[in-house]
């Protein structure tokens, strides 16, 4: 049975004091992104065994970037008070209302959760952050 995999809205670009700044995955996602528009992005730590999560709300909307205030965090027991949940080439996703949980109305194809891989690497490598290539930057189901 193959994995599906959400789409993510985009990436972190750089964090803010108040969210970050992400680049959009589909640049024409600007045309029908709206304010308040709710995301979320979830961050594991294979070292603790635990998982972060942030909820936000989209505050501003560019041609190909926006940027998120975040709302609300939602970490497990074991995530570590200093280790932040907002890092650059996080992926973004756009969230249920209210919730931590990703839209699953945005699947990916095979093809192109195989592309968004190797981008989100390169992103990665060229952002100067760590290639992650464990389940810690797969897309939540």
């Amino acid at each position: 049975m193959a994995t599906s995999y959400i789409m993510p809205l985009g990436f972190v670009e750089r964090p803010t004091e108040t969210g970050a700044t992400f680049i959009l995955t589909n640049p024409e996602d600007s045309l029908n992104l709206t304010l308040d528009t709710p995301i979320t992005i979830w961050r594991y730590s294979p070292e603790q065994l635990a998982i972060g999560r942030l909820r936000g709300r989209v505050n501003a909307v560019g041609y190909t970037t926006a940027t998120f205030t975040t709302v609300e965090y939602s970490n497990g027991p074991r995530w570590p008070e200093d280790l932040s949940i907002i890092r650059p080439a996080a992926p973004v996703f756009l969230a249920l209302e209210e919730s931590f949980e990703p839209d699953p109305e945005r699947k990916l194809t095979p093809d192109q959760a195989e592309a968004m891989r190797r981008l989100a690497l390169r992103y990665a490598e060229l952002a100067g952050t760590t290639a992650v290539k464990t389940t810690e930057d797969r897309s939540p189901v």
